[in-house]
């Protein structure tokens, strides 16, 4: 192995590269269900109670904050 060689994967463990086929993930919610169906390989489906709480998670913990909620207005 040489300097400039990254060290290889422990366990032989490959990582995973990013799926461009995936929206972006909008909030905690979005990254839940995908660590789910990451770790159930797909066996595990989203119902209509679990949708609606990924959707809540996503507007309680957003990754982007939205540009009009950090404006300050001088009255």
């Amino acid at each position: 192995m040489s300097k400039n060689e990254p060290p290889p994967p422990p366990h032989g463990h490959t990582p995973r590269k990013f799926n461009p086929e995936l929206p972006p993930s909008r909030g905690i919610g979005d990254t839940f269900s995908k660590f789910i169906k990451s770790i159930s390989r797909g066996k595990i489906k989203e119902c209509e109670p679990c949708k609606k709480r990924k959707e809540k998670l996503n507007n309680m913990f957003p990754y982007k904050k939205n540009n009009n909620e950090d404006e300050v207005q001088d009255d």
